[in-house]
């Protein structure tokens, strides 16, 4: 209750004064970190239950480096909140929250078994992929591995349960392998069997001419891809690395039994993309198909109209976040479409549901739009998939259009590629034009120079791992910035030059660590960071069994490099490095071998 105070002060001869004196009831945040008994933070998504008294406040989910952080503040009082991660036991705190926010909650492990993989070819050749490995029972995602040299993954230690692994590298399919980890250490060997196509294409049209315009522009840009016309078994998608539905402009390509097995390929992993806006129509507006197919397969909400008077398709800024331009001189900001007595059918408008969102939207409504992804965040990208809800080949009033948005699609949506990092995003002037022809120098793992397009675009290739990546532009100042390559996802980075002459160096607004380099390692591990403020940076490197090997005082720098050189007596094996901030904890993974 804020309601002010009233005071009234007396004494015998005096007139009695009364003050009114407000009340402000203390609030604070409700975050940090979860880890385990070692101090280590957890690398799954806790579900945390915050509750006052009898009520529950809400239930969330931790971030995947163990850090939460629910919205708002709340009144100080004793909370309770109630905690489970898989590989952990359920575990109950009761706590005083107070002003200043910043929790540590440690969990104890479940007995494990550290679980290593061998991926080879049939020839016994070892093989680079994406893995990912679920449980069977709740399909979480616990581990999507670190490679520690070519085809030998380390999957860390996981509890004695059921686990289905999923493997995926262009050129081979799938192959998903369910078992049981046994004693300290589970070793799985996975034969990958070379594919002769990675996409299939199902042409469920009447005429037959989406698949074939489909296949030419595909063809065009070096993937490996083939048509059929009757629609395949579970058995035959799981083949490929990615299935194309294609319906153009046929609105009675789906059955029941179509929906079904689509749904079964895709909640087990598999990668579609929708290529044709009357599916959505005939799956949502037809009204004769359960909700469970929009919502899980297509992930879109509401189907709107396929009449929409608008001949311009916008950039929408979570896409500009979100996906990667992985040719940017081939996707633009707009497109034009067929609208008015011309040709409106051709594309529908849709809404995406939660869990997906827009890559373009209409003019008339940003809310709305035909091309929708479907990310997987919640398994980092396993089963991501996209809905392309236009007529491939008639609705775009450029012939090459429907090309280079599919391109853009297929790459993302395919296995990334294990040796290849990628940053991208946009070059901007400091007057608000695009900064096209930017040289683009990125140093770190190899050496890599580019250049900006014409609307700013870029994207930078090259080995994971951490660079310094310097933006020139005649009449501006180079601009530097420290950043981390990953295969999957992206990095993403905007950048405005300013006029002037010298060197600019931009740091980040928070504290940014690189990824080890190299890693595997034998002799010396690196990684850099960069500190704005300055402040206390504290990292020290731990054993798998949470035992201190190293420490080091970073106070101070705000840029440089952490190097850190086994003694002799260190045994090869799994260790982490904690950079430990303002209550703040970052942690990287390293692999050392003698």
């Amino acid at each position: 209750d804020e309601t002010p105070l009233e005071i009234k002060f007396a004494k015998v001869g005096y007139l009695i004064h009364t003050a009114e004196i407000p009340v402000v009831i203390a609030r604070g945040p409700f975050n940090g970190t979860i880890a385990d008994t070692s101090g280590t933070p957890i690398t799954v998504r806790a579900q945390l239950t915050f509750i006052h008294g009898t009520d529950t406040i809400s239930t969330f989910r931790s971030d995947w480096d163990g850090t939460f952080s629910l919205p708002g503040n709340f009144v100080c009082d004793t909370y309770t909140v109630a905690i489970s991660a898989f590989g952990y036991y359920d575990t109950t705190y009761t706590f005083l929250l107070t002003t200043q926010g910043n929790y540590e909650f440690r969990l104890t492990p479940a007995p494990r078994s550290e679980i290593f993989v061998n991926i080879t070819d049939t020839e016994g050749n070892p093989i680079s992929a994406e893995i990912q490995l679920l449980t069977t029972s709740t399909s979480e995602l616990v581990s999507s591995g670190t490679e520690m040299y070519e085809g030998h993954f380390y999957l860390s230690s996981q509890p004695f349960t059921e686990y289905v692994l999923c493997v995926r590298s262009r050129g081979y399919s799938p192959q998903r392998v369910v078992f049981t980890p046994s004693g300290d250490t589970t070793t799985v060997d996975v034969v990958l069997e070379p594919n002769d196509y990675d996409i299939l294409i199902v042409d469920l049209t009447s005429d037959g001419l989406t698949g074939t315009f489909l296949k030419r522009d595909l063809d065009s840009l070096g993937f490996s891809d083939t048509v059929i016309t009757e629609f395949p078994d579970t058995a035959q998608m799981w083949r490929y690395n990615l299935v194309i539905v294609a319906s153009g402009l046929d609105s009675n390509t789906m059955t029941s039994s179509y929906l079904a097995s689509l749904l079964d390929y895709h909640r087990k992993g598999g990668r579609i993309i929708f290529e044709g806006g009357d599916v959505a129509y005939q799956v949502i507006a037809s009204g004769t198909f359960s909700p469970t197919y929009a919502r899980y397969l297509l992930h879109l909400s509401e189907y709107h109209s396929d009449v929409v008077g608008d001949s311009g398709l916008f950039v929408t800024s979570v896409a500009q976040d979100s996906f990667v331009f992985f040719y940017p001189n081939f996707l633009l900001s707009r497109y034009s479409t067929y609208s008015g007595l011309m040709r409106p059918t051709q594309f529908d408008v849709v809404t995406p549901s939660e869990d997906a969102y827009l890559i373009y939207h209409t003019r008339a409504d940003s809310t709305i739009g035909c091309i929708v992804i479907f990310p997987d965040s919640e398994h980092r990208g396993f089963a991501r998939s996209a809905f392309f809800g236009a007529a491939y080949n008639n609705s775009f009033t450029s012939s090459t259009s429907a090309a280079a948005i599919m391109a853009n699609l297929v790459e993302y949506i395919l296995p990334s590629v294990s040796d290849t990092g990628y940053l991208y995003g946009k070059v901007m002037l400091e007057s608000g034009a695009p900064g096209f022809l930017t040289q683009i120098r990125a140093v770190g793992s190899e050496v890599v120079v580019d250049s900006a397009f014409g609307d700013g675009r870029y994207v930078i290739a090259a080995k994971p791992g951490g660079y310094e990546v310097t933006f020139s532009r005649t009449g501006y100042r180079d601009t530097t910035v420290t950043v981390a390559l990953s295969n999957f996802p992206p990095t993403h980075l905007n950048i405005t030059l300013r006029y002037g002459e010298y060197v600019y160096e931009t740091l980040p607004e928070k504290l940014l660590i690189g990824s080890p380099q190299p890693n595997p390692f034998n002799g010396a591990v690196a990684i850099d960071f960069v500190n704005p403020s300055g402040g206390k940076l504290r990292a020290k490197i731990t054993d798998i069994n949470g035992r201190q090997i190293a420490e080091f005082n970073l106070d101070g720098k705000r840029q440089g490099k952490l190097v850190w050189r086994p003694e002799d007596a260190t045994p090869s094996g799994i260790y982490f490095v904690s950079f430990n901030f303002e209550k703040k904890r970052i942690l990287r993974k390293v692999i050392y071998i003698k």
